[in-house]
């Protein structure tokens, strides 16, 4: 049976958290592996010496509330911190001996969107609007970089390079990167850097603001924005509103800015860019993440295949 947060806990949530500062872990980790603490210390009654039936019990509630995916997710952020606490002296076993094994996920293959689906979404937004125009400019500049939702809402004007690079500050696991753009897309940004002015943004570094001149706070406004205009241009998710009501009132999430990166990804491999080229665009750290786009693609694999036998 859950129970309420201890005071004495919030200590042990803050020095992990230090930790995972100090290890690099990027903060949606951090978010992530706080909130499995809160909810497993709410819990069992002893947080640093818990008992194996609490946390079987535990993991039998989570797994009729979450996928099989979340549930592993759960499991990496415990043995993280219960790894922590055995190595600092916080606990005096080691109560990763009581975490199940992670359960084995059938790896899906990422959706992403054909060139003429792209091209119907860049041209939803309204150019002769302020949002409009700002919007237009996300969309293509997630795009054609892959940028994930919170780098774009990250991104200072200092990062807009003038040699048609864009610097990527603090990637996932705090992975800095460059990434080129098209003459194109630099002229867009410059556009769109003179109208940011008459949004009186002050001393504001942000790329990215609203009318008023205020930084979006995450890579949800980014969201909020690129889904908008996906469900105009291309019907997704329509009544997806609906379909949160259903499934435990929780906000569909369509992963529209993830979208565009794996739609890019999708676009260079079918043009026959080096993968570990790719692996460099997108800032993945293991080769393997980024081979999961050669799946999308299976009639390119039939090509090359057949070179096999020339023919």
């Amino acid at each position: 049976m859950a129970r309420g947060l201890l005071p004495r806990t919030y200590g042990y949530i803050e020095r992990f958290e230090w930790y995972l500062v100090a290890a690099h872990r990027s903060p949606e980790t951090r978010r992530i592996y706080q909130g499995t603490l809160r909810r497993f210390f709410c819990y069992v009654a002893n947080p640093i010496a818990p008992l194996r039936s609490e946390v079987h019990c535990w993991l039998r509630d989570r797994r009729g509330a979450v996928s099989a995916s979340t549930l592993n997710t759960d499991l990496k952020a415990l043995r993280a911190f219960y790894r922590w606490a055995w190595v600092m002296g916080v606990s005096e076993q080691d109560c990763t001996l009581l975490l199940p094994e992670s359960r084995r996920v059938p790896r899906r293959l990422p959706r992403y969107l054909t060139d003429q689906e792209v091209g119907r979404l860049l041209a939803e937004p309204d150019l002769t609007t302020f949002t409009g125009f700002r919007d237009h400019v996300l969309i293509r500049l997630l795009y054609e970089t892959g940028l994930r939702a919170s780098e774009a809402a990250r991104l200072e004007i200092g990062d807009i390079l003038p040699d048609g690079l864009v610097f990527v500050r603090g990637g996932k696991g705090n992975v800095d990167r460059y990434c080129p753009i098209s003459r194109e897309l630099q002229q867009l940004l410059d556009a769109w850097l003179q109208l940011r002015r008459t949004a009186r943004p002050g001393k504001k570094l942000a790329v990215f603001v609203s009318p008023r001149g205020k930084a979006w706070a995450s890579g949800r406004v980014v969201w909020r924005r690129v889904s908008l205009y996906a469900r105009r241009a291309l019907g997704l998710a329509r009544g997806y509103d609906r379909v949160r009501a259903e499934a435990r009132r929780r906000p569909w999430s369509g992963q529209y800015p993830h979208l565009l990166r794996a739609s890019m990804a999708t676009a260079l491999l079918h043009r026959g860019v080096d993968l570990r080229a790719v692996q460099e665009l997108l800032g993945h750290s293991s080769i393997s993440t980024t081979a999961r786009y050669l799946g999308v693609d299976i009639e390119m694999l039939k090509r090359e295949h057949r070179k096999l036998r020339g023919r």
